[in-house]
């Protein structure tokens, strides 16, 4: 959540009924971005229980380990930019995936954002010690998540964000209780080596990357199947084909500039297993299941083109109606 965050291109500033002191600096998408190019220590608290030690280095490298609850204590994600690891001290499972930090494009961001959303400037607060600005990010369009954000007025990094479903219930939350920012973060933070008899479950490998799938310059197994609808504001912007385990799959990562849907599509021997808790929905002609509770859901489907998988905080109308778009013809 807070990577997505950190992002943000420059939004257009909207006045509240209770305008903001004149002397409080502005709150802009730009300054989030100069902010997440900063180095940073910090404590971060998730929904209230999880506290994590998070490092963020210049260049895109970023650490985090779980200091609670003691169930998941000692878990490490670290990501150099361009490969990220998951290590659980607990079962000695380590995963190894392609960076998730290369997905960003502030400019993308900025261009999206102020197209679908406005931002409006509530008040000061202090947060982890430091005078932050708060502010609303609303959406322009019906049925999407809204969240508020605690914007170090120094830095512009956000040290709060609430994000909230589109009738106002609460999310999720993440609040730094503490942070030195810049600070300096010594460059080994970033490296990983495999703890000895760590079992490695998963090793993604990326075979391209792009902007659209004539950047991928390489065949897929498959037919490649793109969905004719997608909800108002959102757009493709980065197409990957990685390989699991032997398997190939297409991943389009598309964004509204604040909300992110990732669409996997690979051949049809491979589709997704449904798991218990998932209930059928009709798919145009067809049947899939849906997966997830509250905003966050995953949908499964089929064509003859080949297996997809749809993941969003959108409504289950609304993801259903992007996956049969995909047998149209």
């Amino acid at each position: 959540m807070i990577s997505r965050l950190l992002v943000l291109g420059a939004l257009a500033v909207t006045t509240t009924a209770s305008p903001v002191p004149a002397e409080a600096a502005p709150a802009t998408f730009e300054s989030l971005v100069k902010s997440s190019q900063l180095p940073y220590v910090g404590e971060l608290v998730v929904n209230g229980s999880t506290v994590l030690k998070v490092m963020h280095g210049s260049g895109d490298r970023r650490r985090h380990e779980v200091l609670s609850p003691a169930g998941i204590r000692g878990e490490v994600i670290v990501d150099n930019g361009k490969t990220r690891w998951h290590h659980s001290p607990r079962t000695g499972q380590v995963d190894i995936a392609p960076s998730e930090l290369n997905n960003k494009r502030p400019a993308a961001s900025e261009r999206l954002l102020e197209h679908n959303f406005n931002l409006k400037l509530l008040r000061k607060e202090k947060v982890a010690g430091r005078s932050t600005n708060v502010v609303d990010v609303l959406p322009r369009h019906a049925g999407r998540p809204s969240e508020r954000l605690w914007m170090d007025e120094a830095t512009g990094l956000p040290l709060r964000v609430e994000r909230r479903t589109p009738e106002g219930a609460l999310i999720s939350t993440s609040e730094f209780r503490s942070i030195q920012v810049p600070a300096k973060v010594p460059a080994d933070a970033f490296d990983f080596a495999l703890p000895a008899r760590a079992r490695v479950t998963s090793s993604v490998q990326m075979i391209a990357t792009g902007s659209t799938l004539a950047d991928l310059k390489t065949a897929t197994p498959f037919p490649v199947k793109m969905p004719t609808y997608l909800p108002p504001g959102f757009e493709v912007v980065t197409v990957h084909l990685f390989e699991n385990n032997g398997v190939r799959s297409i991943h389009w990562r598309l964004s509204d500039g604040l909300d992110t849907l990732s669409l996997f599509q690979t051949d049809r021997e491979h589709h997704a297993q449904r798991p218990p808790g998932a209930h059928s929905i009709a798919i145009a002609q067809g049947e899939g299941f849906v997966v997830g509770q509250g905003p966050h859901r995953m949908v499964c489907w089929q064509t003859p083109e080949g297996a997809f998988s749809l993941v969003g905080d959108l409504s289950e109308a609304e993801l259903t109606r992007i996956a049969a778009s995909t047998t149209s013809r």
